[in-house]
């Protein structure tokens, strides 16, 4: 459940060493410290100068900007919620709904933040749940499906023709060889014929 607005209360301004100091002792790797440390990191970041915030995350906490950002990012999107059941979000998990939020909308949030609630959710799980709830692809036009069914017919025609045409060669073959073969075997007859009448004229020898 989201956190309803509330008007804002102004806090002083804490110095930037005792951040550091805070933020070296989040540096673990449980999904607590790393919304602790996204908090922490959110509040220096509005006191470093521009332009030195790269600098200055290397020089004080040895971190890259990347690591940062996805800590900010975590601690923005626990802040929306008033239950803490995103404490049982495996801390890739965290990672992968606050960094995308144009896949994990407020519907597949709560159903991942409800499961949460009863027991712990891996990244694969919240990859599953934002699956199975992803937005169903509309259904085909009539005109689509008018065009499918024309290709359908014409493809079956096509089919049957070639069955047919098949069916007739074999028909062919089965009736008698083709009128070329014919030829080639009156060809063959004329030619013992003359063998036969050459050799009962042939002379005797003495």
């Amino acid at each position: 459940m989201k956190k309803n607005q509330t008007k804002k209360v102004k806090v002083a301004t804490r110095k930037l060493t005792t951040i550091i100091g805070e933020i070296r002792a989040t540096l673990r790797t449980d999904t607590a410290s790393v919304i602790r440390r996204g908090n922490l990191l959110i509040e220096a970041k509005a006191q470093v100068e521009d332009g030195k915030w790269l600098t200055w995350l290397d020089e004080n906490v040895s971190m890259n900007v990347r690591t940062a950002q996805l800590a900010m990012a975590a601690a923005r999107f626990a802040s929306k919620y008033e239950s803490d059941s995103y404490l049982n979000l495996s801390v890739t998990a965290l990672y992968a709904i606050s960094g995308k939020p144009e896949i994990y909308t407020d519907k597949i949030v709560a159903a991942i933040l409800r499961e949460a609630e009863t027991k712990p959710v891996s990244e694969e799980r919240v990859l599953d749940i934002a699956y199975n709830m992803r937005p169903k692809p509309p259904a085909p036009e009539a005109a689509d499906t008018e065009k499918q069914a024309e290709a359908e017919a014409e493809a079956k025609e096509k089919e049957a023709a070639e069955a047919a045409a098949e069916a007739a060669e074999a028909a062919a073959l089965i009736d008698g060889p083709p009128p070329s073969c014919h030829r080639r075997r009156r060809r063959r007859r004329r030619r013992a014929r003359h063998r036969c009448w050459w050799r009962s004229n042939e002379p005797v020898k003495a």
